[in-house]
């Protein structure tokens, strides 16, 4: 079984060079540098579990009854042009495989967890003549930034709920596939920077016998920094590459997805004292992760998804909660830049200060991009966004859970594979190329008659 290399033996004369090298590199034009936040950093307070997902013992997952999503992917493009046939017409056992990003279990294992983040290409990019200081950069940052990463988890209780999260999301969605007839399959869940590791899961999944199998990153936005690099892990699995498989490379604007986190806001917005609401009115705010705008200049669609995403859920939101007596209200903001580079704007805490400045006293905040709570919900939002609104004057607060375990997310999530089994495959080095991503909404774009990135609703209104 691969292990991620933490702390590589370094020789001491290359440490210092290093060091100069990182107060340098931010700010080299030469360079794409991607330093995701620490709180990016997503972990467990459980025991490691198995890799696969097999009816895990000790997992309740609730009762769960079949239901139909009204959106279904129905055409693919293809690197070769040669279309696979669905996987529904392959026979054998069904791997299902989620990819999350995975975290330290302990806060001592904050550090290699850190490491193994850094020390990959596609968060901190270099030019090809200087891929071998990687591993250095990793260390260094690693060893700088531990104590105050340990220090955030330390505030959650030693570790983010990730991995459990996702271990009963999938052995949910084992169950309700089988409850609708595919007996034959099993549900595995694959990490990028900690265990279980995505490149050992699947040489486990082989193992197991399956032949062929859905991947399915859970971001539902597609972005190189999360999707791209999950999948990038499974590239060096050429066994695995070889196996009839399908990708689901963003699910964002399915129905099941839309309408779990409408049902999720409006509870919270009903549970704001309705004289204050009527009076006052309710700002929904939706918060992702952020990215540097250069990205979305290489042609991420993250941005684009994002907020098409955050349309359709206003939309529904707007529906079941009538303005008509209590004026509402959304935006979008992103979280957690870091780096002295330019990300996605505007910044959550910004706008929190700046939606109190405009009198906004009654605050509903999505983390639009995560289906599991973390270090990102728990720690950024709950305490230091929280800090911000109530210094600004903001006096019903709400932050909206993210999916977790909801019943409508988990049928959806069922219903995504069954969806995909029915579809023309994505293979994963299809995946990897975000040139397909536009052609995949242009689909969508034609099932829902308006347009990604524009029309009506685009942006919302306050």
């Amino acid at each position: 079984m691969p292990t991620k290399c933490h702390h590589p033996r370094l020789r001491p004369a290359f440490l210092p060079a290093c060091v100069l090298f990182l107060g340098l590199f931010p700010f080299s034009p030469a360079l794409s540098f991607r330093l995701h936040d620490s709180k990016l950093l997503d972990g467990s307070r459980l025991r490691p579990q198995r890799r696969g997902v097999r009816g895990v013992r000790g997992v309740e997952a609730p009762e769960l009854t079949a239901l139909s999503s009204e959106v279904s992917p129905s055409s693919r493009c293809t690197s070769s042009g040669v279309r696979s046939p669905p996987l529904s017409e392959v026979e054998g056992k069904l791997g299902v495989l989620f990819l999350n990003l995975g975290g330290p279990l302990n806060l001592e294992g904050v550090e290699p967890f850190l490491y193994n983040l850094f020390a990959d290409g596609e968060i901190i990019r270099l030019p090809k003549g200087l891929k071998w200081l990687q591993p250095l950069i990793a260390f260094v940052i690693s060893k700088a930034r531990a104590p105050s990463s340990r220090e955030k988890y330390a505030a959650i209780g030693g570790g983010s709920p990730i991995l459990e999260y996702t271990t009963q999301q999938a052995a949910a969605v084992e169950r309700l596939l089988k409850s609708r007839g595919i007996r034959d399959v099993e549900a595995f869940v694959g990490m990028r920077y900690a265990e279980p590791f995505a490149e050992s899961v699947v040489k486990e999944m082989l193992q197991s016998g399956v032949k062929r199998a859905v991947v399915v990153p859970l971001y539902p936005h597609y972005s190189i920094s999360t999707s791209k690099s999950a999948l990038l892990s499974l590239m060096s699995e050429r066994s695995f590459l070889g196996l009839p498989h399908t990708v689901v490379p963003h699910w964002y604007q399915r129905e099941g997805f839309v309408e779990a986190v409408q049902g999720l806001i409006k509870k919270e917005i009903l549970s704001i004292p309705r004289e204050a609401r009527e009076k006052e009115g309710v700002h929904v705010l939706f918060t992702a992760h952020g990215v540097p705008e250069s990205y979305i200049e290489e042609g991420d669609p993250y941005k684009d998804q994002m907020e098409h995403s955050v349309a359709l859920i206003a939309e529904k939101v707007q529906r079941s909660v009538p303005s008509s007596r209590m004026p509402l209200s959304h935006s979008l903001s992103f979280q957690s830049r870091v780096g002295p580079v330019t990300w996605l704007q505007p910044y959550t805490d910004d706008e929190i200060k700046k939606l109190a400045e405009e009198g906004v006293r009654n605050l509903i905040v999505v983390p639009i991009s995560f289906v599991s709570e973390h270090l990102e919900t728990l720690e950024e939002i709950d305490q230091e966004y929280r800090e911000v609104a109530e210094e600004a004057g903001i006096r019903h607060w709400r932050r909206v859970p993210a999916l977790n375990l909801d019943p409508r997310f988990l049928r959806d999530l069922a219903d995504l594979v069954g969806d995909a089994l029915q579809s023309v495959p994505v293979r994963v080095e299809e995946a990897l190329d975000s040139s397909c991503c536009p052609a995949l909404v242009r689909s969508v774009e034609s099932a829902l008659g308006f347009e990604v990135g524009g029309g009506e609703g685009k942006k919302g209104g306050r």
